[in-house]
């Protein structure tokens, strides 16, 4: 360890950040920032970042200072044709730099742009959400992570690629290969294991066997689908653009808007729960306020906690020298409940100035495309829960959530009770 660092600030004195698993982490935050801005973990060995000033600080030159760990990690644990499939082939986004990921992130963003997200709130969100809805409303209970939030971004995903989101037998066996794709990942690391990356690149080519009939079928007849644009507009993007791009990207864009904002919407819901005085301003005024709650869920409770980062080259961030291939765990979770940056960090404020201020969605340009997105669908679910179930509340008499998972988190499990036929 360098003098340098000997004279940063170190987690010593209040442990790992990996002793945040399994609890809520709050109090730990509040004491991480005391010890500054970035913070040395030795038990991780990365750097920790706490504050909203200093994650912006790193967003704004994201893609030209900083690369992802994980991907060396992946690179040295995963043959090279599972890390290719895995994430998102050729041209998978989060490999991208430069130009190229400037152009790939621009479809994105404008193919996920409000306007566009608000004519699938009538076509998609609320078709689907009312489906789920429907098949638990007579029972006067549910368990919303499993019957709603884990089964609404992915149908949601394939409404808006032009699969068959209704056909449930389709649907499942697709979110079960999906499933078994994303295994290889585990929390702070990963080793190759050569019979994991077999059965990974297993079922990806089996979810490639189900796509291609419309991926085929979008090439010859075309459409208003997310997969009739990438036949559209790929060739503008990649000179080389192919039908594997095709159906690569269209995998692809399923991990990143299902399982974290299936996530999301769980922490949304717990929070309405948590909060019945809330319900009657929310329902009343719905817009502005609906909005502003949906982004106090996501900051309170972001879906993904940590974010990690590899520094290209020597520089300075919240204060500390961070030198060329050493890492920083970036915490989001962190970051949203800064007082420095939020009034009463740990309330639920609807007035909140600069509500979208948060880092849920990270900062910069790797901003979330889909952020529009992810925000219709906790606003549509939180709305229905209003209108349909208004008296909706936790089951006292089941196991109670907990804070689940350490790099993403969500409520879980929701058992929930409420007048059968549901309206109150």
């Amino acid at each position: 360890m360098t003098s340098k660092r000997k004279q940063a600030p170190t987690t010593a004195p209040i442990g790992s950040v990996l002793e945040t698993g399994g609890q809520e982490p709050w109090d730990y935050f509040d004491r991480l920032r005391e010890l500054g801005d970035v913070v040395w973990d030795g038990e991780l060995q990365t750097w920790v970042l706490a504050s909203h000033a200093a994650y912006k600080q790193m967003g704004r030159v994201d893609d030209a200072l900083w690369t992802k760990p994980t991907h060396r990690i992946e690179e040295q644990a995963l043959d090279k044709a599972t890390l290719l499939e895995i994430r998102g082939g050729r041209h998978g986004l989060v490999f991208l730099h430069g130009e190229e990921h400037t152009r790939a992130h621009r479809w994105r963003t404008r193919n996920f742009a409000p306007r566009t997200v608000n004519g699938w709130r009538t076509s998609v969100i609320r078709p689907i959400i009312n489906m789920l809805f429907d098949r638990f409303i007579e029972r006067g209970k549910v368990e919303l992570v499993a019957d709603v939030t884990d089964k609404m971004p992915i149908r949601v995903l394939a409404a808006i690629e032009g699969l068959p989101w209704n056909d449930e037998t389709w649907i499942e066996h697709f979110r079960e290969l999906q499933g078994i794709a994303s295994s290889y990942r585990s929390e702070f690391g990963l080793e190759y294991d050569p019979v994991l990356s077999k059965r990974v690149l297993g079922a990806i080519e089996d979810m490639y066997e189900m796509l291609m009939p419309f991926v085929r079928e979008r090439h010859e007849r075309g459409g208003s689908d997310l997969i009739s644009m990438l036949w559209k507009d790929g060739p503008e993007l990649f000179a080389d653009w192919c039908e594997r791009d095709v159906v690569q990207t269209a995998r692809a864009l399923f991990d990143a808007g299902t399982d974290t904002t299936g996530k999301a919407l769980a922490n949304a819901l717990f929070l309405l729960m948590s909060h019945p005085e809330l319900h009657a301003r929310i329902l009343s005024e719905k817009g502005r306020t609906l909005a502003n709650f949906a982004d106090e869920s996501l900051r309170l409770l972001s879906p993904r906690v940590h974010s990690f980062r590899m520094a290209e080259q020597d520089v300075d961030l919240g204060g500390v020298h961070i030198k060329k291939g050493e890492s920083v765990t970036a915490l989001i979770a962190a970051a949203n409940r800064d007082p420095a940056a939020f009034a009463c960090p740990h309330q639920v404020d609807l007035d909140r100035p600069r509500p979208r201020d948060h880092m849920s969605f990270h900062f910069g340009p790797r901003f979330c495309a889909g952020a529009p997105l992810a925000r219709a669908e906790v606003e549509e679910l939180v709305l229905a829960v209003l209108t349909r179930i208004p008296d909706l509340h936790l089951d006292t008499e089941a196991e109670q959530p907990r804070y689940d998972g350490v790099m993403s988190r969500q409520f879980r499990p929701l058992h929930a009770v409420f007048r059968p036929g549901g309206q109150g």
